[in-house]
């Protein structure tokens, strides 16, 4: 890649049109934006360092060192930990993505201002980077929109690297852009010990869930079909109790979507749900629904959900689209095209998204505390709060339990809806991170919190639950709406491309295939480590053509969802300063464990 002071000797205009006209063939947007960033006087000055190689200033900010900017970004670089994605935030005059790129990483540089990167194209020559495919630009204005960046990129690990003038220069877009990079690290982190504890479940359930799941037609007569109509979601949180009462009236006016956990405390009250959301895999989350009666409700799953669920008896049970490869996969070779529904960590996201889904022209969330109001966690009727009241003691009781699951995570305080202070925690202040992000894009679907005393949550305003008795009486048209949709249903016959059983063998054997070629890259690689010459260079051969049919395997997502450990595994192995031979035998490992417990599930719930 060429030195940024190689072409700084062209005429500025000439270097900004070249460096435009190279980022236009990726993101024309982007190029012309900075195109018509307005400018009053230029922010940066170049100015060469000690070592002879281009430095600047903007006011009495140096961009980059004053001696040698290039080995200040070499340097930077090499002290990277592994990662998947490198973030820089800042451009400067482009060393530190340089020096990235140079050391084989993948790069996205982020700016937040228009203006400011123009003056930094008509100094330094980025075209080279442009063409580069590991390499990308990222305007986020003011420091808004990283975290839905990212969340599309959807990177395992990111490192960072910050160009400090730059931050100092657009503070509170720095302090914005830190902001949502610790989501993102923060839902990562939990999304990886999430799946870590319950990775293994999911498998099971999907692959019991095989054959059931497969009968179950999907979402698409739902949508919009409650176009104008209000809905109201019931989450089980501590706020859902002062509302019960006031529920059989609320039903006349807004279409009901409960979440499991909430659906005792409203059954309680005589109310039926329009819809029932169950997403959760565990056994206990099956337990939220004992003896209750859901014939009069739609129910909608996910496909890995306790296999429990997918047989009881619903008015009608619907599939939304697996989150998971496994999920994924079934339903693609299946033919099945099923509609995906938001999952930010809690039910009541998808519970959100399905009243987005149906049209509906407002949303009231009831129980969204997403915080610990009163020192109480649940609904006074839920499994928790019940079975904590059944299992008390002299020396063990109820309020014990309440004390232990909120103080089991990492505490934090934040503001209420009533202007106090509430008890929180980070797992549920991410919650309230997803719900303001998909707020903010869905301004033409204004959500509201009837929780007073609950956690504040940008975007979601509070209104009092009295407000919602102006609303119109709706249920004879909810009725109307809900029993064409079941009738439709009744009529509609699930077509598939292939038998589940055909679909089955075939993952079966693709599995199969996986397995004999890990097992085989590990014994290549073992027996490379003792090769010398021609031999080893077969060898490595070998193990690329290997690594090649393990890319083009259909089910390398599905064996690659429990490899949780990977990163851990990279970083131990870079400690030790180990060859790529222990990497490629550490990483093949991970693979074949992986992938023999895939087959064993099959084996067992199919063909044992």
């Amino acid at each position: 890649m060429k030195h940024p002071t190689d072409t700084y000797k062209m005429d500025n205009s000439d270097l900004l049109k070249k460096n435009l006209d190279a980022l236009y063939l990726r993101s024309p947007e982007l190029a012309s934006a900075i195109k018509d960033a307005k400018k009053e006087t230029s922010y940066i000055k170049p100015v060469p360092a000690k070592s002879g190689a281009l430095s600047a200033v903007s006011g009495s900010l140096w961009l980059h060192s004053s001696y040698d900017p290039l080995k200040e970004a070499e340097r930077a670089a090499s002290s990277l930990p592994e990662a998947e994605l490198i973030l820089v935030f800042g451009l400067g005059l482009g060393y530190l993505p340089r020096a990235a790129l140079l050391a084989g990483k993948r790069v996205s540089v982020i700016e937040s201002d228009a203006s400011w990167l123009s003056d930094i194209l008509a100094i330094c020559d980025c075209s080279d980077m442009f063409k580069s495919a590991s390499f990308h630009l990222i305007l986020c204005p003011e420091g808004r929109g990283l975290l839905d960046y990212l969340e599309a990129a959807s990177p395992a690990s990111v490192a960072v690297l910050e160009n400090s003038a730059t931050m100092e220069a657009f503070p509170q877009a720095a302090r914005l852009l830190r902001q949502q990079l610790s989501t993102y690290k923060g839902r990562k982190e939990i999304n990886a010990a999430t799946r870590k504890r319950f990775g293994h479940l999911w498998v099971r359930n999907l692959t019991k869930n095989f054959l059931a799941s497969a009968k179950l037609p999907g979402l698409e007569q739902l949508l919009s079909a409650y176009k104008g109509l209000p809905a109201l979601v019931l989450a089980a949180g501590p706020s859902l109790d002062a509302l019960l009462p006031k529920l059989p009236e609320l039903a006349e006016r807004l279409v009901t979507i409960c979440v499991d956990t909430a659906l005792r405390s409203v059954q309680a009250f005589g109310i039926e749900p329009d819809f029932i959301i169950v997403v959760d895999p565990q056994y206990w989350n099956t337990r939220h629904l004992d003896q209750c009666k859901i014939k009069k409700s739609i129910l909608l799953a996910e496909s890995a959900v306790y296999p429990s669920i997918l047989r009881m008896e619903a008015r009608q049970k619907l599939l939304c689209a697996s989150l998971y490869p496994l999920g994924s996969h079934i339903e693609s070779s299946l033919g099945k095209k099923l509609i995906r529904l938001g999952a930010g960590g809690s039910v009541a996201t998808t519970a959100w998204d399905l009243a987005r889904l149906l049209g509906c022209s407002q949303v009231y969330m009831a129980g969204l505390d997403l915080s610990f109001p009163g020192g109480c966690s649940h609904a006074k009727a839920s499994y928790f709060e019940q079975k904590a009241i059944y299992e008390s003691g002299k020396l063990k009781p109820a309020s014990l339990n309440a004390f232990l699951s909120i103080s089991g995570g990492a505490s934090t305080f934040g503001k209420s809806n009533d202007g106090g202070q509430v008890r929180s925690d980070k797992r549920l202040e991410l919650y309230s991170t997803w719900f303001s992000g998909r707020t903010e894009a869905a301004k033409g679907f204004p959500s509201y919190n009837l929780s007073l005393h609950g956690l504040e949550i940008p975007g979601m305003p509070y209104i009092s639950s009295d407000e919602l008795f102006t609303l119109p009486k709706c249920r004879d048209k909810i009725k109307l709406v809900t029993a064409k949709i079941v009738e439709a249903l009744s009529k509609q016959e699930v077509i598939l491309k292939t038998s589940p059983e055909a679909a089955l063998a075939k993952l079966a054997a693709a599995l199969d295939r996986l397995y004999y070629v890990s097992e085989k890259a590990m014994k290549t690689a073992q027996k490379a480590k003792c090769l010398y010459g021609t031999e080893l260079e077969e060898a490595l051969e070998e193990l690329d053509q290997i690594d090649k049919e393990v890319l083009d395997s259909p089910v390398k997502d599905i064996a690659a969802f429990l490899l949780s450990d990977v990163q851990a595994v990279l970083n131990e192995q870079k400690s030790r300063n180990t060859g790529g031979l222990a990497k490629t035998m550490a990483l093949y490992s991970l693979l074949l464990k992986s992938t023999k417990f895939h087959i064993d599930c099959l084996r067992r719930y199919h063909y044992d």
